[in-house]
């Protein structure tokens, strides 16, 4: 029994002596039907059904969608970085060799074309890391990783072409001058490691 039904018996008991009889009260009410009190009592309730909610908090994130220009340089940018360790291992030893035999012709020959070899590897995975990270700026997961991994990445470039510039001649070789080979080394090695740690933290993350 809600509060419409009850309405009439608590005015006929608190009414006073001088108020109407219950008579009149009756038709003054017969305008109500007891049979629209839950009807009116229902056109009353709130509704709360999840279409009637505010919705609140942020909106859901929108998943980034890559090109396939991305995705095919991001391929390229894979394949070639598996050359990068085998150019690095032989580097360092034909390298070492040479450290220790600097006349060796043939030493110098193989240890110009690995240089070769990491230059235009190095020069390949540059121009398809830098596209697509600046294509997926936007995108930001991973995108502190992917900032760190070019950095790294393009100080080993920097590091690579100074090693070329710090080779001792050959003139200076044949003179006995060697002193340069030890500047020449250990940029080599800076820059290896560089490249390294930026190639490892895109592995294992």
């Amino acid at each position: 029994m809600d509060a419409l039904t009850l309405l009439p018996l608590v005015l006929i008991l608190t009414a006073p002596a001088d108020a109407p009889s219950a008579p009149a009260l009756n038709q003054a009410w017969a305008g109500v039907s007891f049979m629209r009190a839950p009807a009116l009592a229902a056109s009353r309730r709130v509704d709360f059904r999840p279409s009637a909610v505010i919705q609140s908090g942020p909106p859901p994130q929108v998943a980034f969608e890559y090109s396939d220009g991305y995705k095919a340089r991001l391929r390229v940018h894979r394949d070639a970085s598996y050359a990068m360790w085998p150019l690095f291992a032989a580097e360092a030893v034909v390298g070492e060799k040479l450290f220790k035999n600097p006349n060796a012709q043939g030493l110098r020959t193989a240890h110009g074309w690995l240089n070769v070899g990491i230059l235009g590897l190095f020069g390949v995975d540059t121009i398809t890391g830098l596209w697509n990270l600046r294509e997926g700026w936007q995108d930001p997961h991973g995108r502190v990783r992917r900032l760190i991994h070019g950095l790294l990445m393009l100080t080993a470039d920097v590091g690579f072409v100074a090693t070329d510039r710090l080779a001792p001649s050959r003139r200076a070789v044949a003179a006995g001058n060697t002193s340069g080979a030890v500047t020449h080394r250990d940029v080599a090695v800076a820059s290896i490691s560089a490249a390294t740690v930026g190639y490892l933290m895109m592995v294992f993350r």
